[in-house]
């Protein structure tokens, strides 16, 4: 009898693998529940219930099966992936503290093994405490010193660091012979370059890992982003479209573990590139077998992008309500966007508490000034003007001087100036309006105008052309030539004419900041006022949409 049940045990055991590697995870849990009624101590048992109950989205489940593997395996006789894996679940879910403490005990009990150092180090460098990654990515090479992808990660850490000098040298000495190695060996090296300056140098070993594993998508992914920083979109379309058809359709989550970076990259550009409807498909496919909260925060983000705020609104409060853990520093981006989405909405209310949450939560300098300056834009459109201009001061700074590390924090003075001057405007006050609009221009033509390659404006502009010929409707495409007019200071009453038809086909703030900083190189300052009036009441659009349509989106 007792070999009987042995027998059916086994048989279980030897089903809830075979579905689990099927992705039939329904069948999968069902038998692996059959055999934990016979062999209810087996950590083996709750670490195949873990990982079942993960790829199912039962992350509590995932959490309690994983640590009832860990409780019955205290000597470690079993296996380190308990460990790991619910090291890695906390790590997905931001619960930092919950991963190292995971982790290092895994260290305790396997001494001699590399790989729970390894996963201790991909914590630290997460949270930026990188002297504490290098020593843990240190500690596995005394344990495996061929261990190939802990000098990678080595170098990853010193570039992140801004020790560029240390980063090559680590990866120019590592053996490159196997595809992955090689592929992050050249891309890092081209990041490096790009940092230096050297965009040439960067670009060509970008290629080279194209041209050695051109069958590999990772080999053009670094080129893509490297195209994307430095403006040139079409580039980067181009490469985009070669790629595509190289990364395998995410049906199962052991697909999707084999390729996790190459869909988070994907779903990222799929954003960037305006492909809203795939990047929300890509999620949606990828959450059916995973958790994983940065594709819930993609779909949300491909939501908003559509217009799809009631949805957008679902994924978030989701997160905040039915998530245990604090997510990190990513539930305050989690309350910025709720509070966005009210406003956007319509339900002040809601808003105000939720852009109360992130000032009462964030230390972050660029947070700050931009909840103040969405505060502005909110009570603006209310017209409670009196607080609108607390708020907008308070946004208020002195502009950086790096414009690509502080874009963002240029960007939102810019925009504070540009609202302080409608503000002046509503208040019947055209002089001081002129004065704060003035003070945007500068800014402005720091932030955007000089991140194009002014190498290359003829054919940016001839390119720009082409665009508008394809795609009339787009309003980007108008503004992007307008912008490129001024920066070469040719055809200003052109530009002027485009902002005018950009604006006509989608409404954005940036279109009356480059209308001020033409009329600046006219020599017609007193015009500004004049044309943001004219701009706002060609928008056709409402007080609450024009404003909760920051600069900033």
């Amino acid at each position: 009898m007792l070999s009987l049940n042995n027998e059916v045990k086994d048989i279980h055991l030897l089903f809830s693998i075979l579905y689990l590697f099927q992705g039939k995870l329904d069948l999968a849990y069902s038998a692996s529940q059959q055999y934990l009624k016979i062999e209810s101590n087996d950590p083996g048992g709750y670490l195949l219930l873990g990982m079942i109950t993960f790829f199912q989205g039962k992350t509590e489940d995932a959490i309690w099966a994983l640590k009832r593997s860990t409780s019955l395996d205290l000597k470690g006789q079993v296996s380190i992936l308990d460990y790991c894996f619910l090291g890695a679940i906390y790590s997905i879910l931001g619960e930092f503290k919950e991963a190292i403490k995971t982790l290092k005990k895994a260290i305790h009990l396997y001494p001699n093994l590399a790989i729970p150092h390894m996963e201790l180090a991909k914590v630290y460098h997460m949270t930026h405490n990188y002297t504490k990654a290098i020593k843990e990515y240190r500690e596995a090479l005394k344990i495996d010193k061929n261990f190939t992808e802990a000098y990678i990660q080595i170098a990853r850490v010193y570039f992140d660091k801004g020790e560029l000098d240390k980063s090559r040298k680590i990866i120019e000495g590592i053996k490159k012979e196997e595809a992955p190695y090689a592929i992050q060996s050249l891309t890092l090296l081209g990041r490096i370059s790009e940092k230096e300056g050297e965009l040439k140098k960067a670009e060509t070993y970008f290629k080279r890992a194209i041209e050695l594993y051109p069958k590999e998508p990772r080999s053009y992914m670094e080129l893509i982003y490297f195209y994307i920083r430095n403006q040139k979109i079409e580039e980067a379309e181009k490469i985009y479209k070669k790629m595509i058809d190289l990364i395998p359709e995410a049906t199962n989550f052991f697909n999707f573990l084999m390729n996790e970076d190459l869909y988070y990259n994907l779903v990222d550009l799929q954003l960037k590139f305006h492909n809203y409807k795939e990047a929300e498909k890509t999620c949606k496919s990828i959450l059916n077998f995973s958790p994983d909260i940065r594709f819930k925060l993609e779909l949300a983000r491909a939501y908003c992008l559509q217009g799809k705020l009631t949805e957008a609104e679902a994924i978030y409060k989701s997160i905040v309500q039915h998530e245990k853990s604090p997510l990190g520093v990513r539930i305050v981006a989690v309350f910025h966007c709720l509070g966005d989405i009210y406003f956007k909405l319509g339900r002040i209310k809601d808003a105000l508490t939720y852009y109360d949450k992130v000032l009462q939560m964030t230390k972050d300098e660029t947070q700050i000034k931009e909840i103040h300056y969405s505060l502005g834009l909110l009570y603006h459109s209310q017209r409670r003007f009196d607080k609108a201009m607390a708020e907008y001061k308070l946004a208020l700074f002195k502009p950086k001087k790096d414009t690509r590390k502080n874009y963002r924090l240029n960007i939102i003075s810019a925009a504070t100036y540009l609202y302080l001057g409608f503000l002046y405007l509503d208040q019947k006050e055209p002089k001081k309006a002129i004065e704060v609009c003035k003070e945007a221009i500068p800014i402005w033509q720091e932030v955007f105008l000089k991140l194009l390659d002014k190498r290359e404006i003829n054919q940016q502009i001839e390119e720009t052309r082409k665009k508008i010929k394809q795609k009339p409707e787009e309003a980007s495409g108008y503004y992007k030539l307008a912008g490129l007019y001024v920066l070469k200071e040719i055809k200003l009453e052109d530009a002027k004419v485009l902002l005018e038809k950009a604006e006509s086909l989608e409404h954005h703030p940036e279109h009356f900041i480059l209308m001020a900083l033409i009329d600046k190189k006219l020599g017609r300052i007193e015009e500004i006022p004049n044309d943001l009036v004219k701009l706002l009441t060609k928008s056709n659009v409402s007080t609450n949409e024009f404003f909760s349509k920051s600069l900033l989106d």
